[in-house]
């Protein structure tokens, strides 16, 4: 799968390729925004990681997953995004999520992620 890039200005980055199940990215400002839309399970993980890997090659400040239109995500779609944050700290990079579900939150607790949730104040606009 493709690799989706929006402008800032693209309407938050949830267009139509975010509700199929594609990870879309959008840079805003110094951090990467990866979108994950509807259902992220072991399925849709080689388009993840193919993003993740793009992204973090880049280079481009850090990474935020966010999963405000996830309905569910596994333990496969975990574990990529807990080996993309041991990358991305091994440069000086930082990986957080941005608005999970409870479902998503109880998830990421079984793997110790959760202290990677953004607070409101951590948020970009």
């Amino acid at each position: 799968m493709a690799l989706a890039r929006l402008p800032s200005s693209a309407g938050g980055g949830r267009g139509e390729l975010a509700e199929l199940g594609v990870p879309v990215v959008r840079l805003d400002g110094a951090c990467s925004v990866v979108f994950l839309a509807g259902e992220a399970d072991v399925s849709t993980r080689p388009a993840l990681c193919e993003v993740l890997c793009r992204v973090i090659a880049l280079r481009c400040g850090d990474v935020v997953i966010d999963l405000s239109r996830s309905t569910f995500i596994d333990s496969a779609i975990v574990r990529a995004l807990a080996a993309a944050h041991e990358l991305l700290d091994g440069e000086g990079r930082r990986l957080t999520f941005r608005s999970p579900s409870m479902p998503a939150v109880r998830v990421l607790d079984v793997f110790g992620l959760t202290g990677l949730i953004e607070t409101p104040q951590q948020a970009t606009p």
